[in-house]
């Protein structure tokens, strides 16, 4: 395994030391020109909302990123390359500390993450406890499991924190009103002879909250069920959750 060092002197103006590190999100970070995933936990996304207890939205997602740009300051990084994204070929799994803390464990201790418990084999077990028992950072709001956030997974989403009993209205705020089945023109799929006209994205689907920002969403098409998109010569997106 390979280290990435990241050492900033005490003079450095912060702007140099943007540069060396960029905080895409919580738990993923740029480190000279790296892209790091960080290794074993979750953290909500850049445009997530949580719901405060006066049920009030809150960008949690913004807060986590701003809490970890402060912690890490200018102070000396490692992070430890544990190998390609298996999802993401541009990214790396990273183990990261600053001045010697592991900002992993920094993360979920001070509630700003969750433990992935997919990849961490138990490693944040006691501190994602002991952040939710004295309701830190995100566990002091409603707040949905970042997964479900990234795939738009609204129907099934697994809510966390301090959620009311009745959770539908909590559902609508944190999620909006989701149009189910989006789909877009696939060229490339006409040129390979695939027999597609294109593909089509449903909730759960890691692209389907992203396809209104894109460039030519304005072009999306809609449709009431998969079995109409499908109709209509469009296949499934193959980014979406079984």
């Amino acid at each position: 395994m390979r280290r990435v060092a990241v050492a900033f002197g005490l003079m450095l103006l912060a702007s140099d030391a943007q540069a060396q590190v960029q905080v895409s999100d919580a738990d993923t970070l740029v480190v000279s020109g790296v892209k790091f995933r960080l290794d074993g936990i979750d953290a909500p996304e850049r445009k997530q909302l949580c719901l405060l207890p006066e049920g009030k939205p809150w960008l949690c997602g913004e807060a986590a990123m701003t809490a970890l740009s402060q912690f890490i300051n200018s102070r000396p990084m490692t992070c430890e390359d544990r190998g390609p994204d298996s999802k993401y070929p541009d990214r790396r799994i990273g183990r990261c500390s600053v001045g010697g803390e592991s900002i992993e464990h920094w993360l979920v201790r001070k509630g700003w993450a969750i433990e992935f418990k997919v990849h961490s084999n138990g490693r944040f077990a006691v501190e994602e406890s002991n952040a939710r028992t004295n309701s830190r950072g995100i566990w002091a709001t409603c707040f949905t499991d970042p997964r479900d956030h990234r795939y738009s997974n609204k129907s099934n989403a697994t809510f966390l924190g301090q959620c009311p009993a009745d959770i539908e209205p909590v559902r609508k705020q944190l999620f909006g009103h989701v149009r189910f089945f989006k789909a877009k023109l696939f060229a490339l799929a006409r040129q390979a002879k695939t027999g597609f006209t294109g593909i089509y994205h449903a909730e759960g689907c890691a692209s389907y909250g992203k396809m209104a920002d894109e460039p030519d969403g304005s072009r999306l098409m809609f449709f009431a069920s998969a079995a109409d998109a499908e109709l209509a010569g469009f296949r499934k997106a193959k980014n979406c959750l079984k």
